[in-house]
């Protein structure tokens, strides 16, 4: 197997136990062994699911602010 196959067996396993998100579970015990109520756990995984949503959603806001005309800012250059 060559090397770029190697690095591509890599990274699709990466990114698909990424997309698994299967540290929650295991970020959530270790919470609770350190003494993290319940109710902590749950708000933390509540804020951590929302922050990408609203992230995604303020930027399909402010995009079209910031470039009305769907351009490049222009960079000005000494």
């Amino acid at each position: 197997m060559s090397n770029v196959s190697k690095f591509l067996v890599k990274f699709y396993a990466f990114k698909f136990l990424n997309m698994c998100v299967f540290l929650y579970p295991v970020m959530a015990v270790m919470f609770g062994a350190n003494g993290v109520s319940d109710v902590g756990i749950g708000t933390l995984m509540a804020i951590w699911a929302m922050i990408p949503i609203t992230m995604t959603q303020t930027l399909k806001i402010i995009k079209p602010i910031l470039y009305p005309l769907n351009t490049a800012p222009m960079v000005i250059r000494p």
